[in-house]
């Protein structure tokens, strides 16, 4: 099997169905989750960049990765802030948004540079705790008899899949490399695959919000 051929194929199913994604989000009207907006066209545009460059003029763009890192940490945080309710937890992510992109810039471009991984294991572990948070507030509240039918369940769900599976990704991908390459690629392939499901999430959660009349706040 073609490792590379399979990496490159997800590559482009991710890119393709980020520009779908945002090109969705923009028939809804904008007020609505302006943050996930931002989160799709920057990770089109990364995605697009970094895969144009790398595949045509055999160029690969060094910054395209840490920019949308903290593209990610701000646009993700932004978007639970207005999400959860507690001010207990508005205050601490305006704090853990500080403190990771300080992290992931001083790795990034410091000395450590090859420790970014971890600083995405850790945004992970945060992200999938808000969407945790964001659950339990959303069962608490009875927010709808079908949440189905609720986009914020849709965009949480997607972003908790996303980050949680992902998560296990960061983990072992520096171990996978320094052992096995082709287990190191077929890990990233399952990220890539998780991106394209996030994707799908998202883009159904603003179709929803084309067709449902909801409270913002809740859903």
């Amino acid at each position: 099997m073609d490792f590379y051929i399979v990496y490159k194929t997800f590559s482009y199913l991710l890119l393709v169905s980020s520009g779908v994604a945002f090109f969705i989000s923009l028939r809804a009207p904008f007020k609505f989750y302006p943050s996930l907006k931002f989160l799709l066209a920057c990770s089109f545009l990364a995605d697009g960049s970094f895969r144009i460059l790398l595949d045509f003029f055999g160029h690969y763009l060094a910054l395209s990765t840490p920019l949308y890192n903290v593209a990610e940490i701000l646009l993700v945080s932004f978007f639970y802030y207005y999400l959860l309710d507690n001010k207990s937890s508005k205050r601490v992510i305006q704090i853990i948004v500080v403190i990771l992109i300080f992290l992931l810039l001083t790795f990034q471009f410091g000395t450590n540079a090859v420790d970014v991984n971890k600083i995405k294991t850790l945004s992970n572990v945060i992200f999938s705790a808000y969407g945790i948070l964001y659950f339990i507030q959303f069962i608490r509240k009875q927010v709808a008899e079908d949440p189905l039918q609720v986009p914020s369940f849709w965009f949480n769900s997607s972003l908790l899949l996303y980050f949680s599976g992902s998560l296990f990704v960061f983990m072992i991908f520096d171990p996978l490399v320094k052992q096995q390459q082709a287990s190191a690629i077929l890990s990233y392939d399952f990220h890539n695959f998780l991106g394209v499901v996030k994707n799908l999430g998202l883009s159904y959660g603003f179709i929803l919000c084309r067709r449902t009349v909801y409270n913002f706040k809740n859903g």
